[in-house]
């Protein structure tokens, strides 16, 4: 008998493998929801103990719990940049940058509270065609209008979704896994920077033409600024119910260590 290129002489050697493997799994797991009913029944589940009358059991790590506990941490400093509050009014009572309509009193109200709060991780929550994309056109006109161009960033799950939010409000969007993958090489690209700009003052110090370093040195700079996150930036995540714990955890850090501010839009 095989299971997953694996061979086993019995059926019966084959489930006690697959009961072990389920039992060391489940050890190193937390029980989310206990049984329901107080009492023994008569009507159990044999492959499970429990009573046919509750519902399946679900299980989480500690790593997620801990994933969990830190985003929710995310939330309670206030050091995050923000936008003043007469900057927000004079962004949210015009016509917002490329629409001919102003934001409703709910979108304002929102914007306002997300660019003032303080928080490092911030949420942006509304039903399908509330128009949230609407807000978060308001909410990048008033943060950019403090912050300066390019100081709004966006991020999806898919670069599909990417391309659509970064389409609807003009900010550069990648999506969630290829950020991150990219931020394992900004320290080389930080060094390689600091490795051509001290070649260059060598260079200029011997009186030799730097014209080359010059170019190396600008399109060394392009590729670690095209990941990184810089003091001041707000980074949108937008659906980010689609994003998974650790991602949203991960990114909540980077903002934190930045000096930036993360929104999650769902």
């Amino acid at each position: 008998i095989g299971s997953a290129g694996r061979q086993f002489a019995t059926e019966s050697d084959l489930l006690e493998v697959r009961r072990r493997v389920t039992a060391a799994a489940i050890e190193r797991s937390v029980l989310l929801n206990p049984a329901d009913t107080p009492t023994p029944v008569p009507e159990v589940d044999v492959t499970t103990g429990r009573s046919i009358y509750d519902g399946p059991e679900v299980f989480t790590s500690l790593e997620v719990l801990a994933a969990e506990d830190a985003l929710l941490q995310a939330t309670e400093p206030v050091t995050a940049p923000t936008v003043s509050a007469d900057m927000v009014d004079a962004v949210v009572t015009a016509s917002l940058p490329g629409r001919d309509h102003l934001l409703a009193p709910d979108q304002a109200t929102a914007v306002h509270s997300i660019c003032t709060s303080g928080r490092v991780c911030d949420v942006l929550v509304g039903p399908a065609g509330t128009g949230k994309t609407t807000t978060m056109a308001g909410l990048r006109a008033a943060w950019e209008a403090e912050h300066g161009p390019g100081s709004v960033l966006g991020l999806a799950t898919s670069a599909v979704a990417a391309e659509v939010l970064g389409a609807e409000i003009d900010i550069a969007a990648e999506n969630t896994a290829q950020w991150l993958a990219q931020q394992q090489f900004q320290p080389g690209r930080a060094q390689r920077v600091a490795q051509l700009e001290a070649r260059r003052a060598e260079a200029t110090a011997a009186g030799k033409s730097v014209t080359g370093i010059d170019q190396a040195i600008t399109l060394a700079r392009a590729r670690y600024g095209r990941w990184a996150l810089r003091p001041g930036q707000l980074l949108v995540v937008d659906e980010a119910g689609m994003a998974d714990l650790l991602t949203l955890n991960a990114l909540a850090q980077q903002a934190a260590r930045a000096g930036a501010k993360l929104l999650l839009v769902g």
